[in-house]
């Protein structure tokens, strides 16, 4: 892909990457990708990061218009955190579900 992303400079985190990585394997690029990938980068941090959304363009070779287009289409996707559905941690415990 070409190096227009959606947010320039906007990079995935490792376990975004690695999340996304996992679902794409070693497919060569293809949109039919694109909604695992979303799915894969929303599980990893409870919403889909500027930083994944620009990684999976790049893996997959989808425009950015699109990916964007596709993740803010079905209310399933959330592209900022959402209150309440944090995936973080707190002394240990896990929080969200």
């Amino acid at each position: 892909m070409s190096d227009i992303h959606l947010i320039p400079g906007a990079v995935a985190s490792e376990s975004e990457r690695q999340a996304i990585d996992r679902v794409i394997g070693d497919h060569p690029p293809a949109r039919h990708l694109l909604l695992p990938a979303l799915h894969a980068a929303q599980a990893r941090a409870g919403w889909i990061s500027e930083g994944a959304l620009n990684h999976i363009c790049d893996r997959l070779s989808v425009p950015p218009a699109e990916a964007y287009g596709v993740a803010s289409f079905y209310a399933m996707f959330a592209l900022t955190p959402r209150p309440g559905r944090s995936r973080g941690r707190i002394r240990g415990a896990r929080t969200g579900k």
